[in-house]
């Protein structure tokens, strides 16, 4: 085995001398593959997609995968295909995948990059009130009427 550390990731991998990549760049394995670092912001979103739908004891799994969404096949096994996808459709540092339809998989069709402050409105926990005529989630409300969120969900809950 042969130590290699990667100049894009700096992380340091064991490689059999017939693995290591002849790129004069010295690159792992994985950033060679796909030409990113697994420590950019697009891979770890690849990732934690697949572990909330396939990893049985992410904290998430249960929301995801237990529910039976899954990721389609193209992206499950190529990241240089969700990448691609991702870059085609708006990816920018700051947002999030969001699935259009919440009871639907990650599949091209179904997906679409928004800011994470726009994305915690769609959560199936959300509960939404009408307050002076407006549509909101109790959490704005609380928000909006300077009370404390858990405070104004008691009452909620009690009916007050």
């Amino acid at each position: 085995m042969q130590k290699v550390k990667c100049k894009r990731c700096r992380a340091i991998r064991y490689y059999q001398p017939s693995k290591i990549s002849a790129s004069p760049k010295k690159l792992c394995l994985n950033c060679f593959r796909h030409g990113e670092s697994q420590r950019t912001r697009l891979y770890q979103v690849w990732v934690s997609m697949k572990q909330r739908c396939y990893y049985l004891k992410n904290e998430n799994y249960m929301r995801y995968g237990g529910r039976g969404i899954a990721v389609c096949k193209k992206w499950k096994e190529s990241y240089r295909n969700f990448r691609e996808w991702a870059v085609k459709n708006g990816y920018l540092v700051g947002l999030s995948i969001e699935r259009i339809n919440n009871n639907k998989g990650y599949f091209p069709k179904n997906c679409k990059w928004i800011p994470k402050t726009e994305q915690y409105l769609n959560r199936r926990t959300n509960i939404w009130v009408i307050y002076q005529k407006k549509l909101m989630i109790l959490k704005n409300m609380a928000r909006l009427i300077g009370i404390n969120y858990n405070t104004l969900y008691a009452k909620y809950r009690s009916g007050e």
